[in-house]
């Protein structure tokens, strides 16, 4: 019984690693978190990526896909939702923004990233009347709700057996 404690107590046992102070692990050196996202970045800058020009702009083909920064929410006042999205440095004429009525989908080029985001509505809007600016980075939409029983189908109601006629109920 005492063995298979011992034998525990030495599997438990770890051994710290030391180095010389202001060293680090030499399996990390030179890395950073961010370090692709660098080297990415400088070969664009430098143009050492493959590039395309769309509209004058001159953009590389490979980008980094992020999701902006979303704020959403409903105008209960003047019966619209409200999108907010943060796309600083997008030109206008490279946004590619559509809706429909349970959904918004966004790309945005800016560039050596593109901006991406679906989101997926909960209740349905009417589309084809959404307004959206875009000014200092932000893209502000404004899209009303659809009312539920703008395409409900009033049915006839035929009674069957004899006919009832209304008495007036004297108060």
């Amino acid at each position: 019984m005492n063995l298979c404690r011992r034998e525990e107590a030495v599997f438990l046992r770890t051994i710290p690693l030391k180095y010389p102070r202001g060293a680090t692990n030499p399996s990390f050196r030179g890395l950073t978190p961010f370090s692709s996202f660098q080297a990415i970045h400088s070969e664009a800058m430098l143009g050492i990526l493959p590039t395309t020009t769309r509209e004058g702009t001159k953009m590389p083909e490979n980008r980094i896909r992020i999701a902006p920064n979303t704020v959403a929410y409903a105008d209960e006042e003047r019966h619209k939702l409200v999108v907010e999205f943060a796309i600083p440095g997008a030109p206008t004429d490279t946004i590619d923004l559509k809706i429909l009525a349970d959904s918004v989908h966004l790309t945005a080029p800016a560039r050596d990233i593109e901006y991406v985001s679906a989101l997926a509505l909960a209740w349905p809007v009417k589309p084809d009347k959404a307004e959206a600016i875009y000014e200092h980075g932000l893209l502000r939409i404004e899209v009303p709700f659809k009312d539920p029983m703008e395409d409900a189908v009033k049915v006839a109601i035929k009674a069957s057996g004899k006919e009832i006629k209304a008495k007036k109920i004297e108060a």
